[in-house]
C-alpha cells in the first residue's frame, strides 16, 4: 500500500458572474479552464505531503477569515467542496469538525468526496 494522498478545493459557480469576476472577490482563487463561470481555491497545507486533517484545518481557517465576506459578496453563488483522497495504509478516516460543517452550511456548500484505491498511486491532475 502507498502513503496516501489528498487534495481539497473550494469552488464557487455563478451564472451571473465570470470566472474572473468571482476570482476578484474570492481570495486565493484561480479561474477554471473548463467553466467560464467558476473559480476555485485549492488548499495546499504546510508541506508537499499534507494530511487530510491539515488541509481541512486550512479550509476551516480560510472560512473563519473569509466566510462572511464570501457570503456577503458571493451569497447567490453555488459552492462546492471537493475532497480527493487515497487513504494512508492500512486505513484512514475522514473527520470533519462540526465547526467546519457549520461554516460550510452557512455558504450552502455541497460536499463531494472522491476516493481512490491505493492502486491509483498518484494524485489526479
Amino acid at each position: 500500500m502507498n502513503d496516501g494522498w489528498t487534495w481539497v478545493s473550494l469552488s464557487a459557480y455563478s451564472e451571473d458572474l465570470t470566472s474572473d469576476q468571482i476570482r476578484q472577490v474570492f481570495p486565493g482563487a484561480a479561474t477554471e479552464r473548463h467553466n467560464p463561470h467558476m473559480a476555485s481555491v485549492r488548499f495546499k497545507g504546510p508541506g508537499p505531503r499534507a494530511s487530510l486533517a491539515e488541509l481541512l484545518q486550512e479550509l476551516a481557517e480560510y472560512l473563519g477569515s473569509q466566510g462572511e465576506e464570501l457570503q456577503a459578496r458571493l451569497g447567490q453563488a453555488d459552492f462546492q467542496l471537493r475532497i480527493g483522497w487515497s487513504p494512508q495504509s492500512p486505513q484512514e478516516c475522514i473527520a470533519i469538525p462540526s465547526t467546519l460543517l457549520s461554516a460550510l452550511a452557512r455558504l450552502r456548500v455541497d460536499l463531494m468526496l472522491d476516493a481512490y484505491s491505493d492502486e491509483q498511486g498518484e494524485v489526479p491532475a
